[in-house]
């Protein structure tokens, strides 16, 4: 198996600096090959012949090649590690393989764009970056040797080292692979989920975990802030730096309370079965909706639920449930959510009208009550049980 490790890394004020030099060339390379392959397809747009595909015959190969004579016009590139550079012209080739992978799907697709040096934020290191973990140090080429705080032991092989800048925190991801998991302890029970923003989730035993809404408590003071951001202009630096990090402060709460809960249902159940969400679907901006659907939710109304729905984080939660299962020998079974909140447990009647309220569900065929996502809950167990459980 493969696993992440990120540990905090704590250079010196000098190689924070060519920390931060680094990443703004290899910005500047990104822009640059970025350039090179727009204006050839420009070209290639204009001198194909109607009716024949254009093919503007720059790729991750191409210009790759052409780093050893960027290396010999332009000395400052000397300093840094090669597999950087190789790595940030394969980031520009993912990119573009994105691109033409949604357009060809049929999907919403923008090209790549350029970036700017503040959100140009790390470099990824296959050589020239070498975990040294007795000395508890990171070294790269052209910075040299950098405290990391190690607060957990590292197993398998280090394949990749990336190096990742968070406002003005420095971290190490070492992306190792070759892990072997001892299966956990079995407890021959299934359990269904059925994720919701009253509470985080609902399981099919009748519990509930409870969504901390972290972005709703500190809502009030983000908005201070932003209003201050607002009416200073480009000259709050300092603010939009606090708004920067409070909103990361929140996504790693967000990340340690979605770690727990998956903790959590992973050991206690052997087959987990959720809702297969379409959460990207479901975070459309309201300008996009439908006249149809702009009966159905008014555009502020969809903005709010747009913003619960990120706090929620349903996709992280679900593949924090599927990485632990994945470890633990756990079963993970994601079904259709249609009509699970319409549909009675005990008789299968499917109607709008079963549910009451946001809490309370009531059968109008054969008068089963219950809370309404517990019942849902229900329904998505059988739903994951039932290939299971038929012959073969």
């Amino acid at each position: 198996m493969r696993r992440t490790y990120k540990f905090r890394l704590y250079p010196t004020k000098r190689k924070a600096k060519l920390l931060d030099e680094m990443l703004v060339d290899l910005c500047e390379l990104y822009n640059a090959a970025l350039t090179e392959r727009r204006n050839a397809w420009e070209h290639a747009k204009r001198t194909t012949p109607v009716g024949e595909k254009p093919k503007s015959g720059i790729s991750f190969y191409s210009q790759s090649g052409q780093l050893k004579d960027i290396k010999a016009a332009d000395a400052r590139y000397k300093r840094w590690a090669s597999a950087s550079q190789l790595w940030t012209l394969r980031r520009l080739d993912h990119a573009y393989g994105a691109y033409f992978r949604r357009m060809n799907a049929g999907q919403r697709a923008g090209l790549p764009r350029y970036k700017s040096e503040s959100r140009f934020n790390s470099a990824t290191f296959t050589t020239g970056a070498t975990f040294l973990e007795r000395q508890r140090m990171l070294k790269v080429m052209g910075i040299g040797e950098i405290r990391i705080n190690i607060h957990r032991q590292v197993e398998g092989h280090v394949k990749n080292i990336t190096v990742k800048r968070e406002g003005d925190k420095w971290f190490a991801l070492l992306h190792s692979e070759g892990i072997w998991y001892e299966p956990w302890e079995t407890t021959g029970a299934s359990i269904g989920l059925d994720f919701g923003l009253e509470h985080l989730v609902a399981t099919s035993d009748g519990e509930f975990i409870e969504n901390p809404r972290f972005d709703k408590v500190d809502s009030a003071k983000l908005k201070y802030l932003e209003r201050v951001q607002a009416a200073n202009g480009h000259r709050s630096e300092k603010r939009k730096k606090q708004i920067a990090e409070l909103k990361r402060k929140n996504a790693r709460r967000r990340r340690d309370h979605h770690r727990k809960v998956a903790h959590q249902i992973v050991k206690a159940n052997d087959i987990i079965v959720l809702e297969d969400l379409d959460v990207r679907k479901m975070l459309e901006s309201p300008a996009k909706m439908s006249e149809s659907e702009k009966l159905k939710f008014h555009p502020v109304t969809k903005r709010r639920l747009n913003g619960a729905i990120r706090d929620a984080g349903w996709g992280q939660l679900r593949r924090f449930i599927e990485t632990k299962a994945a470890e633990a020998g756990s079963l993970v079974i994601a079904v259709d959510p249609s009509y699970t909140s319409q549909a009675c447990f005990e008789c299968g009647h499917v109607d709008a009208a079963n549910r009451v309220s946001r809490a309370k569900f009531r059968c109008q065929e054969c008068g089963h009550e219950d809370h309404a996502d517990v019942n849902a809950a229900k329904n998505i167990l059988r739903r994951g049980q039932a290939p299971l459980s038929a012959p073969a």
